[in-house]
C-alpha cells in the first residue's frame, strides 16, 4: 500500500493498482481482504492522479471491490469515490468509462448512496462532453430500470429536463 501513497513515478503505482484489481477479483473474499488492507483511499486517489492506465485499473479495482459487498460500498461512499468516478465517465478510454460506471452502479445499490450518485450524474448531463453525457444518461437509465426508488430519486434530482434536451430536435 505504500507505493500507492507515494508521490512520483506512475509505473509502480499503475502496477500496484493492477495487482490490487486482480487480487480483488480472486475468490469471494478478495474484495474484503483488499479493502481491509487499506486499499480504498489510495485507489480512490489514483482515479484523479494516476496515469490513464492507472485510472482504468483503479476504476476496475473499485468496481470489483464494490460488487455485492455492502461494507465496501459504504466505505467507498465515505472516502469520496463518487465524484472522481463520475468524472471518469468522460474519460477517453472506453474501458475506464465502463469500470467507473460499474463501480457507480454498485455504490448506488445502497439506499444511502442513491442520491449522492444520482445528483452528479444529473449535473453531468449539462456538461459539454459528449462521452460524459452519454455515459451519464446510460447510467441513469440503468439505475431507473433497477427500481422505482431509483427512478423517483432521478426524477426528483431534476434529470428529466436535461434528458429531454439531449434528445434535441429528434
Amino acid at each position: 500500500m505504500r507505493l500507492l501513497k507515494r508521490e512520483g513515478a506512475t509505473a509502480p503505482h499503475d502496477n500496484a493498482t493492477c495487482a490490487l484489481w486482480h487480487l480483488a477479483s480472486n475468490g469471494d473474499d478478495g474484495p474484503v481482504v483488499v479493502a481491509r488492507a487499506g486499499a480504498l483511499p489510495p485507489l480512490v486517489r489514483m482515479l484523479s492522479v494516476g496515469s490513464p492506465q492507472g485510472q482504468e485499473w483503479a476504476a476496475a479495482a473499485l468496481e470489483r471491490l464494490s460488487h455485492e459487498v455492502s461494507e465496501n460500498q459504504h466505505a467507498l461512499a465515505r472516502v469520496g469515490a463518487i465524484a472522481p468516478l463520475v468524472l471518469l465517465l468522460g474519460s477517453e478510454l472506453n474501458a475506464t468509462q465502463r469500470h467507473a460506471q460499474g463501480a457507480l452502479l454498485n455504490i448506488a445499490a445502497l439506499e444511502a448512496s442513491r442520491v449522492p450518485v444520482v445528483r452528479p450524474l444529473v449535473s453531468l448531463l449539462d456538461v459539454r462532453n459528449a462521452d460524459a453525457q452519454i455515459k451519464s444518461a446510460e447510467l441513469l437509465a440503468m439505475l431507473a430500470a433497477r427500481s422505482s426508488a431509483n427512478a423517483a430519486a432521478i426524477a426528483s434530482e431534476g434529470a428529466i429536463e436535461p434528458l429531454v434536451r439531449l434528445l434535441g430536435d429528434g
